[in-house]
């Protein structure tokens, strides 16, 4: 689940752009977003270095899943019930910040604001 070589775009983009898979998708991104210790190993005490190893660990699959540049275009396939569930879930918040910090992406909203409050005028 949280090894970095199970994430691959070859089987994560085409399952969520298939309507019957995309429900199984938004179901891995749920489950990865609220992955705790506990539910890993519920009979063991945490360690720090268990901790460290399991923020380590989703960090490393968070990355790999920002890197899979058709993956946020794919979502608009998605029915609109998939969509708000993913929507909601850490991972998918995360990719939408960076997609929405870059410049260009600021420039847009900005001009799109400006010329909205001129035709307002």
């Amino acid at each position: 689940i949280l090894q970095v070589e199970s994430v691959d775009e070859e089987w994560l983009i085409p399952m969520i752009k298939r309507e019957d898979n995309a429900a199984r998708a938004v179901d891995y991104f749920e489950f990865l977003s609220e992955l705790r210790y506990n539910d890993l190993f519920p009979s063991k005490r945490l360690l720090p270095s268990d901790k460290h190893f399991l923020q380590s660990s989703r960090e490393a699959v968070r990355n790999k899943l920002k890197g899979f540049h058709d993956l946020v275009p794919s979502l608009v396939t998605m029915s609109t019930h998939d969509v708000r569930r993913i929507s909601t879930t850490n991972i998918c918040l995360e990719f939408l910040n960076e997609v929405v910090c870059h410049p260009f992406v600021v420039a847009v909203i900005c001009m799109d604001l400006a010329l909205h409050v001129i035709y307002m005028i």
